[in-house]
């Protein structure tokens, strides 16, 4: 006699259970692990065209000490400080930039300008061909106090 009978997933023990998704389990880490590549890598595909040549990134870096006692004033807590570079070309401004930062004693590192600093004063500046023109403004009791190294980078 042929008896057929009816499995739902209730009707399985829990330890059978156990044991079929621990064999899942098992066959699905096994079938990824199998996976692997075969044979050689093929030819390498076709590149695109190669882009224009893009400008230079930096035309130079000048390097320069500007002592306390180098500001001229210009009247209004405002002092200035001329600093005469050939590499400042009309290509520069008119189409690059500078990039001006400043280095004196006590600070960890460079310091990008415009700059503001302890007390409200500040540092800006401006270029035109062959000088950079450095700001200190509102500094009401005098020019700068300390010498600073001034990096000027010249970016066509």
């Amino acid at each position: 006699m042929l008896v057929l009978l009816k499995l739902t997933i209730n009707s399985i023990p829990y330890s059978m259970k156990k044991s079929i998704i621990l064999l899942s389990f098992a066959i699905a880490i096994a079938s990824i692990i199998g996976c692997s590549k075969d044979g050689a890598t093929g030819p390498a595909g076709a590149t695109g065209p190669q882009g224009p040549t893009g400008p230079a990134i930096v035309a130079a870096t000048d390097s320069f000490y500007v002592a306390s006692g180098s500001w001229v004033s210009a009247g209004a807590n405002e002092y200035t400080y001329t600093y005469s570079n050939a590499n400042i070309t009309s290509a520069i401004v008119v189409n690059g930039t500078i990039q001006v930062e400043d280095w004196y004693t006590g600070q960890p590192g460079w310091f990008s300008w415009p700059d503001v600093v302890a007390g409200g004063g500040g540092y800006r500046f401006s270029y035109t061909v062959g000088s950079v023109t450095l700001y200190a403004d509102n500094f009401s009791s005098g020019p700068p106090s300390y010498g600073m190294a001034i990096k000027a980078t010249l970016i066509p």
